[in-house]
């Protein structure tokens, strides 16, 4: 099924021998830098390792809308849909935000909405993923 798929999508598969991975020197290196992106950003915001997952999960979000050399400028979004990603959502990661707090969920006096802190953004929405301290 999965073959069938990446058949469908031009995609050739490749493996590589086991224990050996010099001789994927691409994939290597690929993962190298966003593992070091993903500790840079918790180091730079203090977090504890324990958000590392979400971490990975920016790197790789912003390095698919990074232009690349091999993709003659383009990035690897722009390869795959042909047009440019919407990135006016992006912010700063540790800044302050607030959540809105619908109506049916607050009294009167209460505030419209709650803060929060940015650490990701989401995948598949434009919205961001909040930590409540």
């Amino acid at each position: 099924m999965f073959a069938e798929y990446l058949k469908s999508e031009g995609i050739i598969k490749e493996t590589t021998t086991p224990y050996t991975p010099q001789s994927n020197g691409v994939v290597e290196q690929a993962n190298r830098t966003i593992m070091e992106r993903e500790r840079c950003m918790l180091d730079g915001a203090g977090h504890l390792k324990k958000y590392w997952a979400l971490a990975v999960s920016v790197a790789v979000y912003l390095q698919n809308n990074t232009p690349t050399r091999s993709g003659v400028g383009k990035t690897a979004y722009v390869s795959r849909h042909g047009r440019k990603p919407f990135l006016r959502h992006l912010s700063v990661l540790e800044c302050l935000a607030f959540v809105h707090v619908p109506k049916a969920k607050r009294k009167n006096q209460d505030y419209r909405g709650t803060p929060g802190i940015i650490v990701a953004y989401s995948i598949s929405t434009k919205q961001y993923i909040l930590y409540n301290p």
